[in-house]
């Protein structure tokens, strides 16, 4: 099982998406946080569930939906890096993962 790491800018990420979801409809914010960290729990455990975007030219980058949003990951030896969280609908030729 590979041990996660969240980047500082994902941790920003989650953030600013719990607050804008929060705003209107508090209980669906705390529901999204926890399926996030279950859904970084299971990658962990389960690196390859995956996929790679044809959007995003560094294949080092996986991606996992979760609602309306996907987690950007990479594989750093025994770790799980969580590089973003990030809408899906984002234009991800345009995003900077780190």
């Amino acid at each position: 099982m590979k041990r996660l790491v969240v980047s500082d800018r994902a941790i920003t990420d989650m953030a600013e998406i719990l607050e804008f979801i929060r705003k209107d409809r508090p209980k669906a914010s705390e529901r999204l946080y926890d399926r996030l960290w279950r859904e970084f729990d299971q990658l962990c455990a389960f690196p390859n569930l995956g996929h790679r975007r044809a959007d995003v030219r560094d294949t080092q980058y996986r991606f996992k939906r979760v609602k309306s949003f996907l987690v950007a990951y990479r594989l750093d030896g025994d770790d799980l890096r969580v590089v973003r969280v990030l809408h899906g609908a984002r234009d991800f030729r345009q995003v900077r993962f780190e």
